[in-house]
């Protein structure tokens, strides 16, 4: 599992932000990933969202 991997990697964080994409029933929304693997434009808003706060505490804004 990714961050089993990636925990030991000096300068390497895995945020799990998959559920942010998924709907009230617990499915990936056509209207995030419409292909099922490429966020649409409100996917990369869902996921900028998501990743915002620990970017701001890694970078001490």
């Amino acid at each position: 599992y990714l961050p089993e991997l990636l925990k030991d990697m000096k300068g390497v964080k895995f945020l799990d932000i998959g559920p942010a994409f998924l709907n009230e029933d617990g499915y990936l929304s056509e209207e995030m990933m419409p292909d099922t693997t490429h966020p649409s434009e409100k996917g990369h808003e869902v996921w900028s969202k998501a990743i915002e706060p620990e970017l701001k505490r890694m970078l001490g804004a």
